[in-house]
């Protein structure tokens, strides 16, 4: 800035800088698979651009959660919730009114596996009972499984009766369930009868 005319009594001239700053971008990115019944959080990542610190607001199924502001970039979303997390906002506090766009989204699942049992009944106490496994739900493939008699096939074969077996079955995600299964013994009852021929000729004969 500088006087028109140089007659004036300050013909110098003042100047003063201003800083041009980037509007900011956010996008989230991430997924994961929550086990049922468990507390352990899934980290989404936020990422920026533009000059911090950032105020970002988002939803989780369409609706609104508190905004976070953070300097931390990129930024680590903990959730504990299923569902579909969208950005709706971000501005910087570098200026006022510094608004800019946001993009991507996060989906979070729930593993709920449900394992059902059904069984074969050993016979006279011979180790022949057996147990077939079912893991229905919304687990993920592959499966472990881990029985209280050491086995870790899916079903038990030439087992005792009279027991009961337990089965922890984890999935791809690490989330576990357990189920139990008890083989019951068939005892079989029958009656043994006999007749005696009287023909012995000579003793001795074993006729």
């Amino acid at each position: 800035v500088s006087t028109a005319d140089s007659c004036q009594a300050n013909p110098n001239q003042a100047c003063l800088d201003v800083e041009i700053i980037p509007k900011p971008t956010a996008t989230i990115s991430g997924a994961g698979v929550l086990c049922q019944g468990s507390n352990t959080p899934i980290g989404l990542t936020v990422t920026f651009t533009g000059e911090g610190p950032w105020t970002f607001t988002y939803t989780r199924n369409g609706v609104a959660q508190p905004a976070i502001t953070t300097s931390t970039n990129p930024y680590t979303l903990n959730v504990t919730q299923v569902g579909n997390y969208v950005l709706t906002g971000v501005s910087t506090s570098a200026a006022s009114n510094c608004n800019g766009t946001v993009s991507g989204s996060a989906a979070i699942t729930q593993s709920n596996m449900t394992p059902t049992t059904t069984t074969t009944a050993a016979n006279c106490g011979l180790p022949n009972g057996g147990v077939n496994l079912t893991v229905g739900g919304t687990g993920t493939p592959p499966y472990m499984f881990s029985w209280s008699n050491g086995a870790t096939t899916e079903d038990l074969a030439n087992v005792v009766g009279n027991t009961t077996y337990t089965v922890t079955v984890t999935d791809a995600n690490g989330c576990t369930k357990t189920a139990t299964a008890t083989v019951a013994n068939n005892t079989i009852n029958f009656n043994v009868t006999g007749t005696t021929t009287a023909n012995t000729t000579c003793d001795g004969n074993n006729n």
